[in-house]
C-alpha cells in the first residue's frame, strides 16, 4: 500500500465557503493581504472552502472498514 503525499483535506468542523469578492470579508485590507499571502505558503491550511466531516460509521456499519479503513478517522475526530 502506498502512502499518499496528499495533506489537503476537504472537512471542517462545519460547512464554509469564503465568498467570492475578499473584500466581502469584515478585514481591513492589510489583514486581507496577510491571509492571501498565508494562502500562497500553506494551501492545504488557508483554504477557500470546506466541507462539513462526514457522519462517522454506525454500529452496523463496521464492516465497510475493512474495505476503507480510513473511514475510522471520523469516529475520533470528533
Amino acid at each position: 500500500m502506498a502512502l499518499s503525499r496528499d495533506t489537503s483535506t476537504p472537512w471542517g468542523n462545519y460547512a464554509v465557503k469564503n465568498p467570492e469578492d475578499p473584500h466581502d470579508r469584515l478585514a481591513t485590507d492589510q489583514y486581507r493581504a496577510y491571509m492571501k499571502a498565508l494562502q500562497k505558503i500553506e494551501p492545504n491550511v488557508f483554504v477557500d472552502e470546506h466541507k462539513s466531516l462526514p457522519e462517522a460509521l454506525k454500529k452496523d456499519e463496521l464492516a465497510r472498514l475493512k474495505e476503507d479503513p480510513s473511514l475510522a478517522a471520523f469516529t475520533y475526530i470528533r
